[in-house]
């Protein structure tokens, strides 16, 4: 018996249901993927074919429908993966694993996404199959990349490309490339990142891959702009629109469009040019139905048009900018929708209107600040989530191995003993006991002893809210200053001395040391075990700290030398406690607790410890405090205050 049904892969959802469920329900039929001139068909064969040909049919349809419709996606690769297992074929299982979990990340589930990569990676690791481990990676790195994880997502791309160069993949190296690009412009090396995205086009343009070209014109537009690069830019952008029609993804077009009119209007103040491509913008983004884009469009019309003076073509589309902000409960898109109100009402003279919106817009920066803050707090949290049991897994399997050297160091000393006597035993024993103090030092070295116990007790350790902690953070004035005047070498060698006597001073006072970062020092007090003192303890620590740093810059200044100065934040409150990363894994803590106290940094004086008011209601007995006010405070509005110094 034979099925046939000819399908153009650019259909309606309904039909894409349509679709599956006959696929569901017809798992004896075959199909294969062909192309007819200008169409994409699906069509369904001879029962009699290989397994293969429906798995490679689902392989290049999902390619297809990933752009257009996510779950019919997400449906078509939950039936491949299916259809792999009863057939028992795993590379396209794997294949099928990659999708789904593709599929995950595009719909803002990473975690789920990462677990489907770690069966995949493990099921292509035990099958030897470079080719599905490379895409395993591939899609490890686009999932982090996703999580602004930019570390971890180059080194799966790191991964990824070493094998497909292994491979002999020229196509998958020319893409990986891209993504190492990516990945770089996410930590801000924008050299690196240009490095890696020319290295990639020079492969594409030499062996024909223009399926590629829409991306890396895109990337290197986008790079370029960010680099203030408005020529250079512009010509990818335009590069990329002359491919027209030949563009798989058309929001390519539409972007470009949009990037352009963006880099006329703020880097080159040509607003005539900007109007055009915002408005080309538009009518692309509308024939592709990407609604999801409109509001930055209408937005862009309305400020160019009030640039321009045209106050009255501007307000129209500065309407529409709002009513799709708050339709689709942007509130991005709002805040950008009031600040183009405001413009085009006050320009056309109507300051009531105009009042109206910058007061919202006032309103909306706290909370658009509270949703970065718990976003970032989000991915934090989703990537300790997954490290943790990746360092749980990895720990584990160090576990088992441990206890199979240990058997083994048993075995041996039992016939060395018998053999050689009992010095030698001894001398073995001592060499274990040796090396587990010096593995048991280090890892005091680098987490609390309460944790480093749980970790080597259960192989992970759980996340902790803690209720009462108190931070600090420290900061050099005339670090920036100094690195021009100092070599690399003197420049390290002062701040370890510096960072060094912290350290001690931690030590003397039980304040954890959390991180450095730069030329920053980070540290709290009440955790892992309660400390009734916690605030007190870190505050004495804090006079001390300045006092050094204080010694330190009237040596210097005796000798004519550059010195540093310092400033200190304390805050008290509640963090999240716990272990980060299955590599170099480190102890952190997070919450808004530690941002206030980063703040108490910032909005402090040079040689003064400034405390906030959680921190003074703890120490002011024991302290002289000197209210300074409601202080301006980046990103947390007006809070009080206060300088503390040792009673006299």
């Amino acid at each position: 018996m034979q099925y046939l049904l000819i399908l153009a892969i650019n259909p309606s959802k309904f039909m894409f249901r349509s679709l599956l469920l006959f696929l569901l329900l017809t798992t004896s039929a075959e199909f294969s993927y062909a192309q007819d001139k200008d169409k994409d068909l699906l069509v369904w064969e001879d029962i009699n074919a290989p397994d293969t040909v429906r798995l490679n049919g689902l392989d290049a349809l999902i390619e297809k429908t990933v752009w257009q419709d996510v779950d019919s996606a997400e449906a078509l690769a939950t039936l491949m993966i299916d259809f792999a297992r009863k057939t028992g074929i795993k590379n396209h299982e794997g294949n099928g694993l990659v999708w789904l979990a593709r599929v995950y990340d595009t719909q803002g589930r990473p975690m789920q996404s990462l677990e489907l990569m770690e069966l995949c990676i493990k099921m292509a690791i035990e099958a030897e199959d470079k080719l599905l481990l490379s895409e395993a990676y591939s899609a490890c790195g686009n999932v982090y990349n996703s999580m602004s994880n930019y570390s971890l997502s180059i080194e799966n791309y790191f991964k990824a490309l070493k094998l497909n160069e292994e491979l002999g993949k020229p196509f998958s190296v020319a893409k990986t490339y891209r993504n190492i690009g990516i990945g770089f412009v996410g930590i801000n090396d924008l050299e690196k990142a240009e490095e890696y995205y020319l290295k990639g086009l020079e492969i594409v343009e030499r062996e024909g891959f223009t399926d590629e070209l829409p991306g890396y014109y895109n990337s290197l537009g986008g790079l370029k702009r960010h680099r203030r690069l408005a020529d250079d830019a512009i010509d990818y952008f335009r590069r990329l629109i002359a491919m027209g029609d030949s563009v798989d993804n058309q929001k390519f077009i539409a972007a470009s469009y949009h990037n352009l009119a963006l880099t006329y209007w703020e880097e080159k103040n040509q607003l005539d040019s900007a109007l055009v491509n915002f408005e080309m913008a538009l009518k692309e983004k509308k024939r592709v139905g990407w609604a999801s884009a409109f509001g930055s469009t209408y937005t862009g019309l309305g400020g160019v048009n009030s640039k321009m003076g045209r106050y009255d073509q501007a307000l129209p589309w500065c309407l529409l900018s709002l009513e799709d902000a708050r339709n689709k409960k942007s509130l991005a898109t709002e805040f950008n929708a009031c600040g183009c109100l405001y413009e085009a009402y006050k320009g056309l003279g109507k300051l009531d209107s105009a009042l109206r919106y910058h007061e919202l817009m006032e309103v909306m920066k706290d909370s658009l600040i509270n949703v970065d803050r718990e976003r970032e707090i989000n991915r934090k949290e989703l990537g300790y989530t997954f490290e943790k049991k990746a360092l749980s897994d990895s720990l584990a399997h160090q576990s088992e191995q441990a206890i199979l050297v240990e058997q083994t160091e048993k075995q041996q000393i039992g016939l060395v003993a018998a053999g050689s006597g009992l010095l030698l035993l001894l001398i073995l024993a001592y060499s274990i006991y040796s090396g587990k103090k010096k593995s048991d030092e280090l890892l005091l070295n680098i987490l609390p002893y309460e944790t480093a116990q749980e970790l080597k007790k259960k192989g992970y350790t759980d996340a902790k809210l803690i209720d009462d902690v108190t931070v600090l953070f420290t900061d050099f004035k005339g670090f920036t200053a100094m690195s021009e005047q100092l070599s690399p070498k003197e420049l390290v060698a002062d701040i370890h001395i510096c960072f060094s006597e912290f350290d001690r001073i931690m030590e003397k006072y039980e304040i954890e040391k959390i991180k450095t970062i730069g030329d920053a020092y980070m540290a709290d007090c009440g955790l892992p075990s309660p400390n009734g003192l916690h605030a007190q303890n870190v505050v004495q620590a804090a006079f001390e700290m300045r006092d050094f740093v204080e010694t330190g810059k009237a040596r210097k200044i005796e000798k004519g030398l550059p010195y540093f100065e310092i400033r200190i934040g304390i805050h008290t409150g509640p963090v999240v406690a716990g272990i980060v990363g299955i590599k170099k894994f480190q102890y952190d803590i997070w919450g808004d607790t530690v941002n206030t106290a980063s703040r108490m940094e910032s909005s402090g004086e040079v040689g003064k410890v400034n405390i906030s008011d959680s921190t003074y209601a703890l120490v002011q007995n024991d302290f002289t405090c000197e209210y300074r006010g409601k202080v301006e405070a980046k990103g947390k509005g007006k809070i009080d205050m206060y300088f503390v110094e040792p009673n006299s």
